[in-house]
């Protein structure tokens, strides 16, 4: 009876002993996030040279870039940001850096977009931010601020530059 005590014990001591957890190997995460790090700045410096050729090609539109890396010619600038809530009518059209139509205006349609209710690309929503009622004008938008990676699923392919045409046709401000 006493080795049957004994191996119960045992088993018991064994049973309740923690295993020792195994801890992720962190290198090759890093080399990962290192690698897509890498991949995405030689990305971005390539549409950058692309975005400055198509720029020297418009001899007669002068560019000048936002923080973000949207580049922009166009008239009636907003200085101030409209408020939350406010009504922008609009219409564009979109291009890729070789000025081949992707998206007319027709096909696209009169759209509307209030301020910081809805979604809608950043590139897009940036160039609303910078016109007043009736200016127009020429954006250029790097893929990250565009459809990136996956394109819009349509016409328009992974990590695409594009040119947007954008013309506001009516504000109406918010009353909050």
């Amino acid at each position: 009876m006493k080795p049957i005590v004994y191996l119960v014990l045992l088993l018991i001591m064994v049973a309740c002993s923690s295993p020792e957890p195994r801890h992720p190997i962190q290198r090759v995460k890093q080399e990962a996030e290192l690698t897509s790090v890498q991949i995405n700045k030689e990305l971005l410096l390539k549409e950058t040279e692309l975005i400055e050729q198509y720029i020297v090609a418009q001899s007669n539109l002068v560019f000048d870039k936002s923080p973000s890396g949207l580049w922009y010619a166009a008239s009636d600038i907003q200085t101030l940001p409209h408020k939350k809530g406010t009504r922008i009518d609009f219409e564009y059209e979109v291009l890729d850096l070789n000025n081949v139509l992707i998206y007319d205006r027709k096909t696209i349609g009169r759209k509307s977009y209030f301020v910081d209710e809805q979604p809608i690309l950043y590139g897009l929503k940036e160039a609303l931010s910078l016109l007043k009622k009736g200016a127009s004008g020429t954006f250029l938008l790097p893929s990250i601020l565009a459809y990136g990676v996956l394109g819009d699923q349509n016409k328009i392919g992974s990590n695409t530059p594009l040119v947007i045409q954008l013309k506001i046709t009516n504000i109406e401000t918010a009353n909050k």
